[in-house]
């Protein structure tokens, strides 16, 4: 391999990791809104996400499936 691919290679391993950062800072933004029992932030998130309800409880339920895994990989 030479350089150049490896410097590409490092550089994609950093753009992968800051979006992994930034999923998880989404995951807790999403989990954080629509637990706060207000109806009128869930109406706002699905409308903001252009989603049916039911979709964004499925969003919801991935985003703490991530954030559960995330919590046992940093253990």
């Amino acid at each position: 391999m030479n350089q150049e691919t490896q410097a590409q290679i490092d550089r994609l391993a950093g753009v992968l990791s800051r979006l992994s950062a930034v999923q998880r800072e989404a995951d807790l933004l999403l989990t954080a809104i629509a637990e706060s029992g207000d109806r009128g932030s869930k109406a706002a998130l699905c409308r903001l996400l252009d989603i049916k309800p039911q979709s964004l409880d499925d969003r919801l339920t991935a985003a703490r499936k991530r954030i559960t895994a995330g919590a046992g990989a940093q253990r």
